[in-house]
């Protein structure tokens, strides 16, 4: 048998790899769906992973765990009013036949060439990959799980994510999906926007800029009276909301009131902080999601000062959805003062973002619901394209809405 040298052999050696490659590799395939019509929302693809159950295996089999946490997850990134969260049909048109095994997903780990191409089949700014693995056992032998996000601008790469552990409850699946769905996620999907905040704001006001002038609207004129609006019709993934209460007659309106007023004050806990309701900024429909990503980041920064106890922005939601509230120009003082009641808060933050001429401008202010004073205000200015200087000054206007600076 003649010898193979070293030279000779690194050919067979490379067709090896590659055959080795194309084996474990397959090439994956993506079926671009209908566009779907101009939007300033941030368009995101949600899929899940499943990977080793470890011994206890998983309580919920994957099929199962993807829908129930998909459609939380959609309910959840829709409910910011930033985002508009791609259908699940949509998403098995784009895959395919290719979904048919949790261990498909592999090349969504790593391969972010396909994380793109996958995007881009579906019209998606972004996409949002969820995973639960099977972490090591602690010295007492309690087994964990391992729940990961990876947020992916589908356009750049880049790649945001964050991650947290779960103990296994031994015999009680639906204790862990709520601990899943109502703690872990919101904290990482928290984490991953203090990250991602900057490219959000970045896509936001490039997609509002692409909007076709008969999209867009100007701001909604303030209203001098809280308005009652007939219901709309329910949208996509909406949560299912208990049957309207008749809030129509004066009467029954106040005794709404009172009770909703009450249970907002059982459920906060005994601190001396001022509580503080940020309202979404006042924005046009052009610079509308850009203007709920600088409210959400506000709210942080004033969250950070330690001050504040902060009324969650799905609350303040959850409230004017009940009320059947107008969601738009909330900037006069009576619908300020009556929210903040109903929220059982103590102080507003109020503003709007516009832009003028080359610039935009964001202006905030804080108020004293009772003695409706101005306690704090201020204002950014940037050049247009240079909007990450707005959020980058955030600290200092929350500071000043605080009243540590002038």
């Amino acid at each position: 048998m003649k010898n193979i040298t070293f030279p000779k052999a690194i050919p067979i050696v490379l067709l090896i790899v590659v055959l080795s490659c194309l084996n474990a590799c397959p090439t994956m395939h993506f079926k671009a769906i209908a566009p779907p019509p101009p939007a300033g929302k941030l368009r995101v693809a949600v899929l899940t992973i499943t990977g080793n159950g470890g011994p206890s295996g998983w309580g919920l089999p994957h099929k199962e765990w993807s829908g129930v946490v998909v459609n939380m997850v959609g309910e959840y990134l829709q409910d910011t009013g930033i985002y508009t969260v791609v259908s699940t049909e949509d998403v098995d048109y784009a895959v395919g036949s290719q979904t048919l095994s949790a261990d498909e997903y592999w090349w969504l780990k790593n391969d972010r060439a396909l994380i793109k191409q996958y995007g881009k089949a579906l019209y998606a700014d972004y996409a949002m990959i969820i995973s639960r693995q099977a972490s090591d056992f602690d010295a007492r032998k309690t087994h964990y799980y391992k729940y990961d996000i990876k947020f992916i601008n589908v356009t750049t790469g880049s790649l945001y994510s964050a991650f947290d552990h779960l103990k296994h409850i031994r015999g009680n699946t639906a204790k862990n999906i709520e601990i899943v769905t109502k703690e872990i996620f919101p904290s990482l999907y928290k984490k991953i926007f203090y990250e991602a905040k900057g490219d959000l704001l970045a896509t936001a006001m490039s997609k509002g800029r692409l909007m076709p002038a008969e999209e867009i609207k100007k701001p909604g004129t303030p209203e001098t009276e809280t308005v009652i609006a007939p219901p709309s019709p329910p949208k996509a993934l909406a949560k299912k909301s208990p049957p309207t209460p008749d809030i129509y007659s004066a009467d029954k309106r106040n005794k709404f009131e009172k009770r909703l007023e009450k249970d907002l004050q059982n459920k906060t806990t005994g601190t001396d902080k001022t509580k503080l309701v940020v309202y979404d900024f006042n924005a046009n429909e052009q610079l509308q999601v850009a203007s709920l990503v600088l409210s959400e980041a506000l709210r942080e920064e004033l969250f950070r000062l330690g001050n504040f106890l902060l009324v969650n922005r799905e609350n303040m939601v959850q409230v004017m959805s009940e009320l059947r509230l107008q969601q738009s120009g909330l900037v006069d003082e009576k619908q300020v003062v009556r929210l903040g009641k109903w929220l059982a808060a103590n102080e507003a933050v109020t503003g709007m973002f516009t832009q003028f001429g080359n610039s935009y401008i964001l202006q905030a202010k804080r108020t004293d619901i009772t003695k409706m004073s101005t306690l704090g205000f201020g204002t950014l200015k940037c050049k247009a394209g240079q909007e990450e200087e707005l959020l980058a000054s955030l600290p200092d206007l929350a500071r000043k809405l605080a009243g540590w600076e002038k």
